[in-house]
């Protein structure tokens, strides 16, 4: 009985130990639980999205068996492959239902499928895309729909909270609420050329992103979208802590012409522009069309450009990067090294002129002179090394030309294989060059 007693007693001790151990929190480990970064990913995570892509490939197929059929000897069949990606959007605008993403991630789709966490699905249309910045606007039609707010990326600390939200998984987990990852700014202004993409701008941070979370958001501690999270930098194909997102700055300008025009369409600058042979930063100025933008701004050929907008640019791609977010009609500040001297210009950038192909040739109205005044020659074309930017084309055979229209109709009559003279004026010298096409 006395050992009994003794053992009711260490029971009753262990019992209120381990009650003690699994206790409530207290309020202040409850409070600490509630941060700041739960509470943003709490605000932005409802109305990111999972997006899955899909390709069809029709290849045509004949039967090895069918041979042996009479019936069906020589019967063509048609097989269908479809090939699906994953990606990750948010969306920005419920009531229109625009969802915001990387253009790689819809790239060639045929189908794109919208995934909400709240287990919704919507099939998505593409509203525009734009390869050169690597974003996309897709549209849903749905009721009731979430979306997240937008901040700023233009005064970003480095070392404040950053977060990645995304949905790399798709279908492989049952549950549809995205992965959330976090870390901090690392760099910002970044400038990257990826293959065929140029990025400026870029956000560097070093929360874990992984391929599926490509074109989700990059959050801050206040749950506002700062970034579009677009790739990494690895050697394993694993996340090594490197990387980067497109601002949300820069997002916003693309973001309004896909919406309006279906595209970005580029401000047009009447210079062209290549890279430095000896590699240094900025890029020379190769040709600057009479009255045009660059001519008005007193620009030259064999000016280097060294800065835009206080933007620094290092390449040809990075420099289109930075001149096609400005909107036509608005100023931009060009300073340029010009021998041993820097100067400012002011660059107001414009529509270009309409142009119009004659046989890789393209070509504008002349400003004053009449005919059709050369804009630029497509390589291993009929003009390939015989016409120049800014000769005009005033006469082709007996037929005079008065501006480029004339030029789009006189090329539906010209027989194949037949010798054509074509005239042109180049620095007020008449030439001509006989063609065939």
């Amino acid at each position: 009985m006395k050992h009994f007693s003794a053992l009711v007693s260490l029971l009753a001790l262990l019992t209120t130990g381990v009650s003690a151990a699994f206790a409530a929190p207290s309020d202040d480990v409850a409070l600490s639980r509630e941060n700041a970064l739960v509470r943003a990913i709490e605000r932005a995570s409802p109305a990111v999205v999972n997006i899955n892509s899909t390709r069809i490939r029709r290849q045509r197929v004949v039967d090895f068996w069918d041979w042996f059929e009479p019936r069906s000897r020589g019967r063509e069949r048609t097989r269908e492959r479809r090939y699906q990606s994953l990606g990750s959007g948010a969306i920005f605008n419920a009531g229109e239902g625009y969802v915001l993403t990387n253009q790689h991630v819809v790239q060639d789709a045929d189908e794109i499928e919208v995934r909400l966490q709240d287990g919704r699905e919507f099939q998505a249309e593409v509203v525009g895309a734009d390869r050169f910045s690597d974003l996309a606007v897709l549209r849903i039609d749905g009721e009731d729909l979430p979306q997240v707010e937008l901040g700023r990326s233009d005064d970003l600390r480095i070392g404040e909270w950053a977060i990645a939200i995304g949905n790399p998984f798709g279908q492989l987990v049952r549950d549809r609420k995205p992965t959330v990852t976090v870390g901090v700014i690392s760099a910002t202004d970044r400038a990257v050329t990826v293959g065929e993409r140029t990025y400026s701008n870029l956000i560097q941070t070093d929360a874990s992103v992984n391929p599926g979370n490509s074109g989700g958001p990059l959050v801050n501690a206040a749950g506002q979208v700062i970034g579009v999270n677009t790739f990494i930098f690895t050697e394993s194909g694993g996340s090594h802590g490197v990387n980067f997102a497109i601002g949300i700055g820069t997002a916003q300008k693309i973001m309004a012409q896909l919406i309006v025009n279906g595209q970005v369409i580029e401000p047009w600058t009447g210079m062209q522009y290549a890279d430095r042979d000896d590699e240094e930063p900025g890029v020379v100025v190769t040709y600057v069309q009479p009255d045009g933008p660059a001519d008005k701004a007193g620009l030259r050929a064999d000016d280097i450009i060294a800065d835009i907008d206080g933007q620094k640019v290092y390449s040809a791609r990075d420099t289109r990067g930075v001149i096609r977010l400005v909107p036509h009609g608005n100023a931009l500040q060009v300073s340029y090294v010009r021998g041993s001297r820097t100067r400012d210009a002011k660059l107001v950038a414009g529509t270009a002129p309409e142009l119009y192909s004659f046989y890789g040739a393209y070509v504008r109205d002349a400003a004053e002179s009449g005919g059709a005044a050369v804009e630029r020659v497509q390589r291993r074309t009929v003009f390939d090394h015989v016409l120049e930017p800014d000769d005009v084309i005033y006469r082709i055979a007996n037929v005079r030309i008065d501006n480029a229209a004339d030029l789009r109709a006189i090329a539906n009559q010209i027989d194949p294989g037949k010798n054509i003279r074509l005239y042109f004026y180049r620095h007020g010298q008449a030439h001509y060059y006989d063609f065939s096409i």
